[in-house]
């Protein structure tokens, strides 16, 4: 299951697993792919969705309560 944010008009996936629908964004260059939750890597992926080359983004956890 995963639940789309939108960050600047930018799809920002949410997920507890990676869907056939979110695959292609996985291995996409503009895309950017996180599986570690912590301050830093929210840091980071609120850094990354800013650049302007980034098109969308993928928050993967195990318990997706946790990312909200």
């Amino acid at each position: 299951m995963f639940i789309k944010i939108y960050f600047n008009d930018k799809p920002l996936f949410l997920t507890n697993e990676i869907t056939p629908e979110l695959e292609p964004f996985k291995h996409h260059d503009d895309a950017v792919f996180m599986d570690e939750l912590s301050s830093p890597a929210v840091n980071s992926m609120i850094h990354e969705m800013k650049v302007d080359k980034v098109h969308a983004g993928i928050f993967l956890h195990p318990d997706l309560n946790a990312l909200l």
